[in-house]
């Protein structure tokens, strides 16, 4: 056996996942999964959210999003783009 670690990405070549922080006065704070639809609005799928020392391994659709969680997205670069002005200060 090989000692290289195995990484199911490795096979899927136009998917990554992304690490973005939810800014101070970002639209997701305080919206849920079920408010945001990522996956039906971006085609991204949020995988897991950090929130202070806790992982939150697939969140449900009521998770509620706050300031200064990490959020992990997965999906095609041009889908994570498109998602990445919710993250940052409303206009």
């Amino acid at each position: 056996m090989s000692s290289a670690k195995y990484s199911i990405l490795n096979e899927l070549p136009n998917i990554e996942i992304t690490a973005l922080i939810i800014q101070e006065g970002s639209k997701l704070a305080g919206k849920t999964l079920f408010d945001v639809q990522f996956r039906k609005n971006y085609g991204v799928t949020v995988v897991a959210i950090r929130r202070n020392d806790e992982i939150i391994e697939h969140p449900s659709f009521d998770t509620a999003f706050e300031i200064a969680d990490t959020v992990y997205l997965m999906g095609k670069p041009e889908q994570i783009n498109m998602a990445l002005d919710l993250f940052s200060k409303k206009d």
